[in-house]
């Protein structure tokens, strides 16, 4: 016996409502107007059905339901604009419609598991609890009925600890962000001295669904540009496209290797070894078991795929764990195409940003070295990994040791952006039919011209619509790559990048570039102990304390909201 599913029956009574391409407006459409299409939906105007056309208002129930205060959660949002408004017009009972395919609140059937997607029938106690929380039938609670006011400190005015402050404004309480800087943003800073936004730190967005920047973006109307997964591979010993069945062969035969090296960790209880190592040591008898010729093509196309761990890793794998290199994916990330903030992360920066009150002053604890001193209830740091282990910031008293062994362990991985403009583009028969493309591949000679990144990023926009048109074209280095690049000149810089690029495009003659733009941007146990607060006082936050997003904005984003969700548990304990 088949059960009619609710929204079905209701769907099948209640009329459409259709948006308006030109002005936005909403427009009912009854059970007599002949059947829409997708691409009609999408291409509707309000002429199909009035005379009036777009000047007729919209009428009153659809204005009260695109209301914001019709819209609140439990947690106030992070934006102005709601992100339900697009897809969820409750009074009215739309159901989403809205192909802009960001966020997947429960998990699909025999999909891969997400980050932030849940699965209601292994929902333990604590998650139902958690998820029903977040419905729009509870109410929300303020720090404000804890008592006292609470007083927050946060070191550091990147991304989390932006994000930490405006959510621990939100819930009452008093916060002071110290930046030793004079702009607020950590490495998020954004670079146009080429006529495109240039990111000096992270302007890649992996993974959209679910993905929290993806969900602010959409509030502030920040653009992010979708990235295809084609990837032409150029290989710089034949300037020639690699073929596809070699490029096939070898994806197969490093993904053998991952999983071997994922048995290993399993089965074995044998001393950690670095990544390279054994990713060669597998190489060798795997080669040895082939049914046919390990060719010199196979084996650069195998030095590309490990300059792609490389760049994830930010380090050469002779420095990374074996045993731990992906512990991150012991959970659900992100999943959908990745995305590039292809306007910068400066807008969304100012919007965190406000409303908090800054200090600019080299901190050193709560003394300051102009003389300030700041007293708080607690205090969250939110640095990069790299200050702690240089020891800029004094502790009086000492950290534990706990967190001197996590210094340790965890390295901070090195990358340096190298973007240059062009006065033409001289890529143009890599472009896709739609004449864009947005990256190529490099495969090296042999594992020492893994200088520059396996990829080269184009910043390019569709040909045809741009009237002003930059061609720029971006790589990464590194690892101990970095230090080559940065002991060298400008000049030098620029010239080995065109001289990789030759190689690539043999029969094109590479134009002398117009600018040149050059910024430097252990187990999972040892994130969870960069984590842990210290006497419900000192809390940490940033990329490098979280276990399982490191390495990521979003990760910076998310491990803020965490340490905010402690501080705010420990004061309503200490209070109740």
């Amino acid at each position: 016996m088949c059960t009619v599913c609710a929204a079905v029956y209701v769907e099948q009574l209640l009329p459409f409502w259709i948006n308006c391409s030109h002005c936005g407006k909403f427009r009912k459409v009854m059970r007599t107007f002949s059947l829409l299409t997708a691409d009609e939906i999408a291409s509707f105007v309000c002429e199909d059905l009035l005379e009036g056309n777009c000047s007729v208002e919209e009428e009153f129930c659809v204005t009260e339901a695109k209301h914001q205060a019709g819209l609140s959660h439990l947690v106030h949002p992070f934006a102005p604009q709601q992100s339900t408004l697009h897809y969820l017009l409750t009074s009215i009972t739309m159901t989403k419609l809205h192909n802009n395919y960001f966020h997947v609140a429960l998990n699909i059937p025999n999909e891969q598991s997400m980050a932030f997607s849940l699965r209601p029938d292994v929902m333990e106690y604590d998650e139902v609890y958690a998820f029903l929380n977040t419905l729009l039938s509870r109410t929300r609670s303020s720090l404000v009925l804890y008592g006292s006011k609470l007083e927050v400190v946060i070191v550091g005015g990147g991304l989390s600890g932006l994000a930490a402050a405006r959510q621990l404004r939100s819930l009452g309480a008093k916060v002071t962000v110290l930046e030793a800087k004079a702009k607020v943003g950590g490495r998020m800073q954004d670079d146009w001295s080429l006529g495109v936004c240039v990111g000096c730190g992270a302007q890649l967005i992996t993974g959209i669904v679910n993905n929290p920047i993806v969900l602010m973006c959409h509030q502030i109307g920040l653009p992010y540009k979708l990235l295809s997964d084609e990837c032409p591979l150029l290989d710089s010993e034949t300037g020639r496209q690699v073929s596809p069945l070699a490029d096939r062969i070898v994806d197969e035969h490093f993904n053998c290797m991952l999983d071997a090296i994922g048995q290993w960790k399993t089965t074995t209880k044998t001393t950690d070894n670095n990544l390279l190592s054994q990713l060669t040591n597998l190489n060798n008898k795997l080669v040895k078991c082939l049914d046919f010729k390990w060719t010199k093509e196979f084996e650069r196309l195998l030095q590309w795929q490990i300059g792609n761990v490389e760049f994830s890793c930010g380090a050469q794998l002779s420095e990374v764990s074996a045993r731990h290199w992906d512990q991150n994916e012991s959970v659900g990330q992100f999943a959908g195409a990745h995305a590039l903030l292809s306007e910068g992360s400066g807008q969304l920066i100012k919007r965190l940003a406000e409303g908090n009150i800054f200090e600019s002053n080299m901190l050193t604890l709560v003394h300051c070295s102009n003389g300030k001193k700041f007293a708080c209830d607690k205090v969250l740091l939110c640095l990069p990994l790299a200050v702690y282990q240089n020891k800029i910031v004094e502790f009086v008293p000492e950290l534990p040791s706990e967190k001197f062994v996590a210094f340790k362990n965890l390295g901070a991985g090195l990358i340096e952006k190298v973007a240059v403009r062009f006065p033409r583009c001289f890529w143009t028969n890599l472009l896709k039919e739609d004449g864009t493309l947005d990256y190529f591949g490099h495969i090296p000679k042999d594992q020492t011209e893994r200088v520059y990144s396996t990829c080269f990023t184009t910043f390019l926009q569709d040909l045809p619509k741009c009237q002003n048109q930059q061609f720029v074209l971006m790589s990464y280095v590194c690892g101990d790559s970095v230090q080559l690049v940065n002991n060298k000149s400008d000049v030098e810089v620029v010239a080995d990048f065109i001289e990789t690029l030759e190689k690539l495009f043999p029969e094109e003659s590479i134009p002398n570039p117009l600018a040149i733009y050059l910024k430097v941007g252990a187990s999972g146990d040892d994130y969870d102990r960069m984590a842990a607060s210290i006497d419900d006082k000192l809390y940490f936050a940033g990329e490098c304390t979280n276990r399982f997003f490191p390495q990521t904005m979003t990760g910076a984003y998310i491990s803020a909201l965490r340490e905010t969700s402690k501080i705010a548990e420990s004061w309503m304990t200490a209070n109740a």
